[in-house]
């Protein structure tokens, strides 16, 4: 963060009760910050030395960011299929993202995915991020049309909302990948579908990550 927008003490986000439980004591009094200091390292302080506190005088931060630059986080990741007029979630269908502006809590997007640059690796990272073990398939056009209408996503006005996402091979996390967020040279029928699936047996995993028909056409 880049400033702190308040701070003091007497505000409990941590009961006393809890700080007494497990032992959490204080151990930094008498902080002394100089105008040149650009670290807090770099400020004078009594650290373990003892200290004339209370749990009242436990201090509070609240940062903020002076950018008005939006800095997306993942608020949520659901399947979606359409049905005989009504829409469920489970472990098959259209893959839509929600996403929360940290700067701006209250600022949140939701979406599709596009299928420029995606892969077997991030199509298991989303499904883990939904209590699955791996993708045993994903892939775009035609299928995506089975889950979700043309006419049915016209109807809920979203947007595709990520593109290009790259997931290298360390990433453990569907947010550590990389991504262009809310650009992209996407139509409605490069959105990404999945089947996520925790089998165990060697049949269930033979089709992980089997990228259908269709998704060949991006861009």
């Amino acid at each position: 963060y880049e400033s702190a927008e308040e701070w003091g003490s007497g505000r409990q986000y941590v009961p006393a009760s809890i700080l007494e439980e497990y032992k959490i004591q204080t151990l930094v009094d008498d902080i002394n910050c100089g105008e040149s200091d650009t670290n807090i390292t770099e400020c004078e302080a009594r650290v373990l030395e003892g200290h004339d506190c209370s749990s009242s005088e436990n201090l509070w931060l609240k940062c903020a960011s002076n950018s008005d630059e939006p800095e997306w986080k993942f608020d949520a990741v659901q399947l979606y299929a359409y049905n005989e007029g009504h829409i469920s979630t489970g472990p098959e269908g259209l893959l839509f993202v929600g996403l929360e502006d940290m700067n701006h809590p209250e600022d949140r997007i939701g979406g599709t995915v596009c299928d420029d640059d995606f892969n077997d690796h991030a199509a298991d990272l989303f499904c883990q991020s939904i209590g699955y073990k791996y993708a045993e398939a994903w892939g775009s056009s035609p299928e995506n049309a089975h889950y979700f209408p043309a006419e049915v996503y016209e109807s809920w006005n979203h947007r595709i909302v990520l593109d290009d996402v790259q997931c290298d091979e360390w990433t453990t996390h569907i947010s550590e990948c990389e991504a262009r967020i809310l650009e992209h040279d996407c139509s409605k029928s490069e959105n990404i579908w999945l089947k996520c699936s925790n089998k165990d047996d060697e049949e269930g995993t033979e089709e992980e990550g089997t990228e259908e028909e269709g998704t060949e056409e991006q861009g």
